[in-house]
């Protein structure tokens, strides 16, 4: 008989299945079905609906769940009716139901209302997964609440929760050691087996990882995802269940990428995306194998992928990034300010959105909205101990300043220094490659040094787009350079587009190139944007380095 009391509230009753303590999930699954046939029990209804979340049956979840809130609704047991509410409203997080998961939140509070201080309203702080709340300042306000009701409750599964989404919320916001501390202890008390609910063993685990995927913190991840994986082997006897998995995976892909091991990475990309039907998941694959995909300049791939997740919060940066490379700014600068409307008090989930938009805004030839982006990136990274923010705040600095008429070296000097040689390549890479392009005309040793550091950095990862930047940088510094194992590819370019390919490589506008060919200024943006979408070009100056690539090799045989 699984027992009805309160510190059971909000989480599966693991003490009603054997098999569930054995983290055999299908077995618990048919026990529990097993009991239903004898009667219908509520209590039974809520196990069968935690069950079945953690082995990812959303249907029968929702149906288990909407059963056990009916029974305890017309006993008039508030509590227990809030408990299954709060399921309910994870279920239909599942999805990505906004309307629903705030509907049964809503029940449940209001079955609280008249319940007292019970340890459920402190589930109900933590109803949404952290990794999902875009406001740090309410996830941690809604931790510390809960954190301070388990306590008093002595109610270890909802202790835990606590820790790891209040320590998320504290690294979000820049409070990182105090953050990761509070992760590290959460994390030690799933690894030691303290945590009954696998639900909340896994969503605490995500909060753990989130962070450390945040700030670029992948020795930790990787440390914490061996301890949970080798305990969950020892205790059950085979690997832990998908929803450990699957972020998991998602970090160990992310792990691969910094190395420079993309094909590696967009296996386990790939696999999580097969392996989970959390959308919150699977829009973050998409945007993780999407971001792959723009840089190696396969902006046609990066395109299908990010279909029918673009109204996801994870896919924001690779959608903007794309909308930049197909020289779309003003919808790029939409896609950020909508999710930079969501990211509130997040330093973390803003500041490479920040760092995006003033590219954006200054492609789109509006200075004053750089500028305020660039400040906003500045308070980001004011009083925060993380070097990625720092870096990224100088970036934007120098790339307004560059296009303000300033001087721009010291702020990329400054920008490099707070990344260390292991840490965020591709960052590196774009870095150098601004000062190079900084430094071209008043230090032309430097310049072709940034510039070889680019080429090399992109080169390792396979990061064809920076790539072909820093090769063009160097041909026009005089300088022989090519991007690595490069073949150019026989695109299909009509005899007109090639004239106008050529046209580009030297540089001349779509106005230069019509009066050059006696053809009107449209019809030449037509051309040029039929070109940039089959060579799958971020600009018109990978399109020239691709025209001087296809002269070197003709000039070479």
């Amino acid at each position: 008989m699984i027992r009805r009391t309160m510190s059971d509230a909000g989480r599966v009753p693991a003490g009603g299945s054997p098999a569930y303590l054995r983290g055999d999930f299908a077995a618990a699954r048919a026990e529990l079905e097993a009991a239903l046939s004898a009667g219908d029990a509520p209590e039974v209804h809520r196990a069968l609906a935690g069950v079945c979340l953690v082995l990812e049956d959303v249907d029968a979840a929702r149906r288990h769940g909407e059963a056990a809130y009916r029974h305890f609704a017309a006993e008039g047991d508030g509590v227990h009716a809030a408990a299954a509410a709060i399921g309910l409203a994870q279920v239909e997080e599942w999805t990505g139901n906004e309307a629903a998961i705030n509907g049964w939140l809503s029940r449940a509070r209001r079955h609280l209302e008249s319940a007292g201080e019970c340890v459920q309203l402190g589930y109900l702080q933590v109803a949404r997964i952290g990794c999902d709340v875009q406001d740090a300042g309410a996830l941690q306000a809604g931790a510390t609440a809960a954190l301070e009701l388990a306590r008093r409750f002595g109610d270890t599964d909802l202790e835990v929760r606590a820790l790891a989404d209040g320590g998320l919320a504290m690294v979000s916001q820049g409070d990182v050691e105090k953050g990761l501390a509070q992760l590290d202890e959460a994390m030690a008390a799933v690894v030691a087996g303290e945590v009954r609910s696998f639900m909340i063993a896994g969503t605490s685990c995500c909060a753990m990882l989130h962070a450390c995927d945040r700030i670029g913190d992948l020795d930790r991840a990787r440390q914490w995802i061996d301890a949970v994986f080798s305990a969950s082997r020892a205790r059950f006897g085979e690997p832990p269940p998908v929803v450990l998995q699957a972020h998991c995976r998602l970090l160990y892909g992310t792990m691969l990428r910094e190395l420079g091991r993309w094909e590696e990475a967009e296996v386990e990309f790939r696999r999580t995306f097969e392996l989970t039907t959390c959308l919150h998941y699977r829009a973050d694959a998409v945007a993780r194998l999407a971001d792959l995909r723009i840089q190696q300049g396969r902006l046609a791939e990066a395109e299908r992928l990010l279909e029918g997740f673009e109204d996801c919060f994870e896919v924001t940066e690779p959608l903007a990034r794309l909308h930049l490379a197909r020289d779309e700014p003003d919808l790029a600068a939409a896609t950020l300010r909508r999710a930079l409307r969501r990211a509130v008090a997040d330093r973390l989930q803003q500041a490479p959105l920040l760092s995006l938009l003033v590219e954006v805004d200054l492609a789109r030839g509006d200075v004053a909205a750089a500028r305020l982006a660039a400040g906003e990136l500045r308070g980001c990274a004011a009083d925060a101990d993380l070097p990625v923010l720092q870096a990224l705040a100088h970036l934007g600095a120098a790339r307004l300043s560059a296009a303000t008429g300033g001087d721009a070296v010291l702020a990329l000097h400054a920008a490099l220094s707070h990344l260390a040689d292991g840490q965020r390549p591709l960052l590196r890479a774009e870095v150098h490659l601004e000062l190079a392009a900084q430094l071209r005309g008043q230090d032309r040793a430097g310049a072709v040094a940034e510039a070889r550091a680019a080429l090399a950095i992109s080169e390792r990862l396979g990061a064809r787009r920076v790539a072909a930047r820093a090769a063009a940088l160097l041909r026009d510094l005089g300088v022989a350079a090519r991007v690595r194992g490069e073949v150019a590819p026989e695109v299909p370019l009509s005899r007109r587009e090639t004239e106008v390919l050529e046209l580009l490589a030297e540089g001349l506008t779509n106005a230069q190139i019509a009066r050059r060919l006696f053809i009107t200024p449209k019809t030449a943006e037509h051309h040029v944007g039929a070109i940039l979408g089959k060579l799958n070009a971020r600009s018109r100056a990978e399109a020239a380095a691709y025209a001087a690539s296809l002269r070197d090799g003709a000039a070479a045989s």
